[in-house]
């Protein structure tokens, strides 16, 4: 009998809060439009703010006799600015936030994600561009977390 692939949902609020805690901006879960946080006033709905998305898709893989003990999920963070730098300025402290590692070689910020989930590692995917949108700027990157079911 095989194993069921480990949650997302803790890895997803995990990465949330760990960006809403380290990147000191507005950030949205799977949402581009701040203004829909009741928390966020109007003045505080422009730019810059950060958008994390889970992407559509995965790899599963283990062993034989448990193939989905671990799964590999895919994170879109998008920096929103008013200028081309600020974009990129707010999706560069969100890769940092998720990927720095100390001297040591852990990383520096945990990813704290319950007793059925271990993140068991964590690397870019893609570096996207920058696109311009009437009045914003958005900087793309994409960031993937190897998943371990406990």
């Amino acid at each position: 009998m095989t194993a069921a692939p480990p949650p997302r949902g803790p890895v997803t609020d995990a990465v949330v809060d760990l960006l809403a805690a380290t990147c000191d901006v507005w950030v949205g879960d799977g949402t581009g439009d701040p203004s829909s946080d009741p928390g966020v006033t109007a003045t505080g709905a422009a730019p810059p703010y950060l958008v994390v998305e889970e992407v559509a898709g995965s790899a599963s893989y283990g062993t034989v006799m448990s193939p989905d003990d671990m799964t590999v999920v895919v994170y879109q963070l998008t920096g929103v600015g008013a200028t081309r730098r600020a974009a990129r300025n707010v999706c560069d402290r969100a890769v940092t936030a998720l990927l720095a590692r100390s001297p040591a070689g852990g990383f520096v910020h945990a990813l704290g994600s319950g007793d059925e989930v271990a993140v068991t590692d964590r690397r870019m995917d893609v570096d996207g561009g920058i696109d311009q949108e009437p009045g914003v700027f958005n900087a793309m990157a994409r960031v993937a977390l190897t998943l371990c079911a406990l």
